[in-house]
């Protein structure tokens, strides 16, 4: 059985695959949304005209997404603690699971 080789301690190439991972949801949702101001890593990761706020969840190391998650509730509390109300839409979206 193959061991994966370990990674350097300074190896960010999972983060950077987020930064990406975020950039194309950006582009996915303002092609489907008309806009006029679109704003990354601000008030959240991905927010267009201060009415769509969008958290990206991607993680390659898990599977699934629970609703006992820690990381759903933060991304929840935020939201309703920093500016959940004033947006039409608040969207969360991830690659994983939802279970």
């Amino acid at each position: 059985m193959d061991t994966p080789p370990k990674k350097n301690s300074n190896d960010n190439s999972e983060k950077e695959k987020g930064f990406y991972y975020q950039a194309l949801v950006a582009i996915k949702y303002g092609l489907e949304n008309d806009f006029e101001k679109l704003i990354i890593e601000h008030k959240g990761d991905v927010t267009f005209d201060n009415k769509i706020q969008i958290e990206v969840k991607h993680h390659i190391d898990k599977k699934s997404l629970a609703d006992a998650s820690p990381e759903f509730w933060n991304t929840l509390y935020n939201w309703v603690k920093n500016n959940g109300k004033s947006y039409e839409q608040l969207i969360l979206h991830t690659r994983l699971a939802f279970s």
